[in-house]
């Protein structure tokens, strides 16, 4: 804890004493003031979303866009759901491999011991 630090709070701890009678009267100048830079940081980003905004009008207004973007999402799920299924038929088979290897290099490792 610095000096500073120590200053800071004692003139905080004065203050508060000499402000408190007037306290209740400054509470909610600041609780408005807070509001306000709240309601302006939500107000920029509304207005920086306008943009977004404007440029799903125009895709929605242009039906060819439109109908490419759908055919692609389409293609992309169909793929996907491929490389799912695959991925798990794969997966299944090496895992019934594996198992089966293992178990074989048991029964060799018991066929050499005895």
């Amino acid at each position: 804890m610095g000096f500073m630090d120590i200053i800071t709070g004692v003139v905080k701890e004065i203050l508060g004493t000499v402000l408190f009678p007037i306290k209740p009267v400054i509470d909610p100048i600041l609780a408005l003031g807070d509001a306000m830079v709240q309601l302006l940081d939500l107000l920029t980003k509304l207005i920086s979303l306008i943009p977004k905004l404007m440029s799903l009008f125009t895709m929605f207004t242009d039906p060819i866009k439109l109908i490419k973007d759908a055919v692609y999402g389409v293609k992309i799920a169909l793929q996907m759901l491929y490389d799912a299924t695959l991925g798990y038929i794969i997966g299944s088979f090496m895992k019934n491999f594996y198992l089966i290897w293992q178990i074989y290099q048991k029964i060799l490792r018991n066929m050499i011991l005895q």
